[in-house]
């Protein structure tokens, strides 16, 4: 799939994270490149890597190239503590594991110690992101281990790979007992894939915002995979310099950037009337009436008409405004149109200007 979407789709943006952008030609490369790594590393058609972190460009190398290397993929709940990690790990027997150490203040590796548990099979931590304790690899030095050798091995792996083979094994959240493993086959998952985008006419030009997280299949197998198949990316429509004016929603990161801005802005406007005697107005734009457009324009509003209008001397939050734009004739546009002026109506006793 990423090799196709990679020759159909070549310069154009797979994905966006942060200031991180990649085409899906050089996603593709880079996936090649980690799978060499895993290759080299000795790891063999079946054996399983796990990804322990945050949505992030890295998990999709990751994924995609373990794949690639006719590995299995077993994503961690980011909400797990140590004990729980090392259970997947140890039940997976997963060889490899992709973590972070910095994910909001939460060092992963240092947990997974912390647990005390024996896992044998593991072999090799790579650090994606954060400090690099002692024992693990950093994810630059780890790729280094590719050779053109193990590039070769990636591509006939790759091309030997069936749709029986499995892709991945999904655990449960263990919210009700301990938490259980299901194998998926690459079949099944393009079984849902080619279900999920025969609802939709998405295509290149169409964005995906990854809110949900990727160890779950609502933020893997039905956002981020989708706009991986179809060359769906983050897009301004041309006009990047609306970049770091307008944030795009796609990890937790994002959303707590986003937060962030809204916060400040009223703060700022209290400085403001204390120095000047006036503030600009506080308008806040929400492009899109998707779910995500919806989900967000609701709780900005809220934010200002009830949480925070009492907490400034010389500004009323209650008198900014929430705006939520859309080229749609209605918000949540692929919903029945009852559903949609439902949202409407909702969004409007919110507050906002739909």
């Amino acid at each position: 799939m990423a090799a196709a979407t990679a020759a159909e789709h070549a310069d154009v943006e797979a994905v966006v994270d942060g200031d991180t952008r990649f085409s899906h030609a050089a996603l593709h490369d880079a996936a090649c490149t980690f799978a060499a790594a895993l290759v080299a590393s000795g790891v063999d058609p079946g054996d399983r890597v796990a990804v322990w972190a945050g949505n992030s460009v890295e998990w999709v190398i990751a994924a995609l190239g373990l794949w690639q290397a006719g590995a299995v993929v077993v994503p961690i709940n980011t909400r797990f503590k140590g004990a729980e990690a090392a259970d997947i790990l140890s039940r997976s027997r997963a060889r490899v594991l992709v973590t972070v150490t910095d994910f909001l203040g939460t060092d992963y590796v240092a947990m997974l110690r912390g647990s005390g548990a024996d896992l044998p099979a593991l072999e090799t931590v790579v650090v994606a992101r954060g400090p690099v304790p002692d024992g693990a690899e950093s994810w630059d030095r780890f790729i280094d281990r590719g050779s053109p050798d193990t590039l070769a091995e990636v591509e006939r792996r790759g091309a030997a790979r069936g749709p029986e083979d499995p892709s991945d094994i999904l655990f449960t959240s263990g919210t009700t007992g301990r938490p259980k493993g299901v194998m998926n086959s690459a079949n099944t998952k393009l079984a849902g894939l080619r279900g999920l985008l025969s609802c939709f006419d998405f295509g290149p030009d169409d964005v995906w915002g990854v809110v949900a997280p990727m160890s779950h299949n609502a933020g893997w197998l039905y956002t981020a995979l989708p706009a991986l198949a179809t060359g769906a990316t983050h897009s301004y429509f041309g006009k990047d310099e609306w970049a770091p004016l307008a944030p795009g929603l796609k990890t937790i990161e994002d959303a707590i950037e986003i937060r962030r801005r809204v916060l400040l802005a009223f703060e700022l406007a209290e400085r403001q009337v204390v120095e000047k005697g006036w503030h600009p107005p506080l308008n806040f734009v929400v492009v899109g009436g998707g779910p995500t457009g919806v989900d967000l324009a609701g709780p900005i509003s809220d934010i200002a008409q009830l949480y925070m209008r009492h907490d400034f001397r010389h500004i009323d939050p209650a008198k900014s405004r929430v705006i939520l734009l859309d080229g749609a004739p209605r918000v949540l546009a692929p919903y029945p149109p009852d559903l949609s002026a439902k949202a409407e109506e909702s969004l409007k006793r919110l507050g906002v200007e739909v």
